[in-house]
C-alpha cells in the first residue's frame, strides 16, 4: 500500500507531458526585432539594447510559464495576432471600427519584425533552430485598450527525417560540452 502511495506522489509531482500547443501572450506595445548595428570604431555588428532586452522578455515570459518544455524536433506552426493600443485622439467613429475589428493598424513595426522577435528569443527554448518553423499565421489585428502579442506554437505531426534526429543528438549531448 505504501508504495501505491509514493507512486501516486511522484505521478503527481511529476512534470506534465508535452502539449502538442503552446500558448503565450507578451503585454505591452508589440515591438519589432531591430536592425544589427555597425560599431564604427571595431566594424562589427551588434543587436540593438531594446531588442536584446524584448527577446529576454520573451524567453523568461515562456521559460516561466513552460519550466519543464524541452524543445521540439520537427516541423512547428505559430500562430500569431498583434493587438495595439487605440490612440487617444481617435474619433467615436474610429473607436467603434476597432471595437467590432473593423479598425487595423498598418503602422511600424510591419509583421516580419515582430515575427522575427519572437523567433529568435524562442530559438533553442520552444524548438532547437528556427529552420524548423514551417509557417503559420498572423493576424496584425487592430486596436484594444491592452496591447499585446498573442502567440501559439503548435507541433505539426510529421515523419521524422534525418535532420531532426541530428538534432535531437545534439540537445541530448549538450551537458557534454
Amino acid at each position: 500500500m505504501a508504495t501505491i502511495a509514493i507512486w501516486l506522489v511522484k505521478m503527481m509531482l511529476r512534470p506534465k507531458t508535452k502539449a502538442d500547443k503552446l500558448s503565450l501572450v507578451v503585454m505591452g506595445r508589440p515591438k519589432g526585432k531591430g536592425r544589427h548595428r555597425l560599431d564604427p570604431r571595431t566594424g562589427r555588428a551588434y543587436t540593438p539594447k531594446e531588442t536584446r532586452a524584448a527577446e529576454k522578455m520573451i524567453h523568461d515570459l515562456f521559460a516561466a510559464k513552460y519550466p519543464h518544455h524541452k524543445p521540439w524536433n520537427g516541423a512547428i506552426l505559430i500562430r500569431w495576432t498583434a493587438i495595439f493600443k487605440l490612440p487617444k485622439n481617435a474619433t467615436l467613429a474610429q473607436k467603434e471600427a476597432a471595437k467590432a475589428g473593423k479598425l487595423y493598424y498598418t503602422g511600424k513595426p510591419d509583421k516580419d519584425n515582430i515575427e522575427k522577435l519572437f523567433c529568435d528569443a524562442l530559438n533553442a527554448l520552444a524548438w532547437h533552430d528556427d529552420g524548423q518553423v514551417m509557417g503559420g499565421g498572423m493576424k496584425r489585428y487592430g486596436y484594444d485598450t491592452a496591447p499585446r502579442v498573442e502567440i501559439t506554437i503548435e507541433k505539426l505531426e510529421a515523419i521524422q527525417n534525418p535532420s531532426d534526429r541530428r538534432r535531437a543528438k545534439k540537445g541530448a549531448q549538450k551537458h557534454l560540452i
